[in-house]
């Protein structure tokens, strides 16, 4: 069997989409060496594949973003069909329309933010999905949703859909070797992309509201830049300078070290459609401060505290109780470890052989 993969998202370095692809591939590329694989790549990829026999990668050099997603709906189909594939699959939302009909298809789906939530994106990638999306999820033979609640997403906006969903939900990676951050204060700890989506601005707020009463407890924050008001200036008019870290991305081996030493993550998320950041604190035994709507309930469990996100409040008051009760983080640290240990990469890569394989 000839399957090609979308693998943009790992060409540059991301949190979601990036490490789904990574962790899936890592799996079922060495573990099913019958299966040749072509990894289909607008730029370099940041850790390739071509050291194992059954993979070809193949790419052109992005010129920009919309040029460069212009092209690879006609690049990707020509080169599907000149390597004879047998199924496509995109781990990014969208299929290349033109993918001859002889190629079976399957695509991703992490959520439906653009339709959702379509104020916290910047108009081009709005438009971008609204276009892509509706198309790509009528052509392809099999849907996969990280969560229930995209699943429901999807159902809502595209009730033909229903029968062809299969839900993968995500895992918490494993870091073999990790970095101890040298922080000599304890911490609460944000990871994701700086954009209005990740409810930041409430987040800075909040432990405004509460730093007084956390003794010294810092909010250190993760993530690359994506689009929002200028955080370091959000952080001045808070009155935080000096209590707040902005680290940018960091890879994983000092990613999860943060993770490991932290009082709590924080993602009382506007959206989510499954929000990994969570589950991977959780498998440390780090209590998570989530959103009450959307993926968060299901992914979290009883392992943190469900809060309403436009509550600047209830933020605060859940910041609170977890930086100044050990026995409450305690009791949450044993929960999120359980939960987080009922999700596997394996089965979602098993999961997701069988809907490229179409059994």
């Amino acid at each position: 069997m000839k399957v090609a993969v979308d693998v943009r998202a790992l060409c540059v370095p991301t949190f979601g989409i990036g490490r789904y692809t990574r962790c899936i591939l890592d799996i079922l590329i060495p573990g099913h060496p019958e299966i040749k694989w072509f990894l289909y790549a607008d730029r370099p990829i940041l850790r390739g594949y071509d050291h194992h026999d059954n993979v070809v990668t193949r790419q052109y050099p992005g010129v920009n973003k919309i040029k460069s997603l212009l092209r690879t709906q006609i690049q990707y189909a020509r080169w599907a069909k000149a390597d004879e594939v047998d199924v496509f699959w995109s781990p990014r939302h969208h299929l290349p329309i033109r993918l001859h009909p002889s190629i079976r298809s399957v695509v991703t789906v992490h959520d439906l933010v653009w339709r959702q939530h379509p104020e916290t994106m910047l108009f081009a990638n709005r438009l971008i999905e609204k276009m892509l999306m509706p198309p790509s999820l009528q052509q392809a033979d099999k849907i996969l949703c990280v969560s229930q609640s995209t699943a429901d997403d999807v159902v809502r906006g595209f009730p033909g859909s229903k029968s062809r969903i299969v839900i993968t939900p995500l895992a918490a990676s494993s870091v073999v070797e990790v970095r101890v951050p040298d922080m000599n204060k304890p911490y609460m700890l944000f990871v994701g992309t700086l954009e209005p989506r990740k409810n930041l601005v409430r987040i800075l707020k909040a432990y405004a509201r509460v730093k007084s009463d956390l003794a010294g407890v810092q909010l250190v924050i993760v993530g690359a830049q994506g689009w929002m008001h200028d955080i370091k200036k959000q952080i001045e008019r808070e009155g935080l300078a000096g209590s707040v870290e902005l680290l940018g991305y960091l890879e994983d081996d000092a990613l999860h070290g943060y993770y490991q030493q932290a009082l709590c993550l924080l993602l009382p998320s506007i959206y989510e459609g499954f929000g990994l950041p969570a589950l991977e604190a959780m498998s440390y035994g780090v209590p998570v401060i989530g959103s009450n709507i959307s993926s968060l309930p299901e992914v979290i469990g009883k392992g943190g505290i469900l809060v309403d996100p436009e509550s600047v409040a209830a933020i605060a008051a859940a910041m609170k109780k977890l930086a100044t009760d050990p026995d409450v983080r305690q009791i949450l640290a044993v929960e999120a470890k359980k939960q987080s240990d009922r999700f596997s990469w394996d089965e979602t890569a098993k999961q997701t052989l069988e809907a490229i394989v179409g059994s």
